[in-house]
């Protein structure tokens, strides 16, 4: 499956490794947007049990937009799923990004944004966007299992310390995991 995220099409600024995290950065229209890339290990299942509770790997992208302008500025962000070469039908419903799969609905991850940044919850693209002020940030977080999760499960996801699990991805100072999984840059 490839995703893509509709940041800026044009080359990057600059691709760096921050311990285990892949960082990407663009401007455009003076807007500047980082894309952070880490897999980490969530715990899922029941919070009132642990019986029921197992950790993980979820592949974690944040995307932060910062407007360097003086004035407001529109920071933008798109979400689509490929798979054998054509594009996935995607929902946005409470927080869970759903891709229709054989006429059913397969969980492919959640979406933290506020409501007001959705612009397009359903299709083959979900577009996301918002009028930044000057000097403040925006940002978009995305948590993708990397297994099947139950309903349930997925509120773990939906409530998940994106800025917590950043750091401690930073703290790191690995390229890769104990789930074996390593993040490299494209071309």
């Amino acid at each position: 499956m490839v995703l893509k995220f509709g940041l800026p099409d044009s080359l990057p600024t600059s691709r760096s490794h921050e311990g285990s995290v892949l960082r990407t950065l663009w401007i455009q229209n003076g807007v500047r947007y980082t894309q952070s890339v880490f897999v980490s290990r969530v715990v899922v299942g029941k919070l009132d049990t642990t019986l029921d509770q197992r950790a993980i790997p979820v592949l974690i992208i944040a995307i932060e937009g910062e407007n360097t302008n003086g004035v407001y500025a529109e920071g933008f962000a798109s979400l689509s799923a490929e798979s054998g070469g054509k594009l996935q039908f995607l929902e946005l419903t409470n927080g869970c990004v759903w891709r229709l799969v054989g006429g059913r609905q397969h969980v492919l991850g959640t979406v933290q944004i506020p409501d007001p940044g959705i612009r397009v919850s359903r299709g083959d693209k979900l577009k996301f966007s918002g009028n930044i002020p000057p000097s403040i940030k925006g940002s978009l977080g995305l948590a993708i299992p990397f297994s099947p999760l139950e309903e349930a499960e997925l509120e773990s996801l939906k409530d998940l310390e994106l800025e917590k699990e950043l750091r401690q991805a930073i703290r790191s100072g690995e390229k890769k995991d104990n789930s074996g999984i390593e993040l490299v840059f494209g071309p």
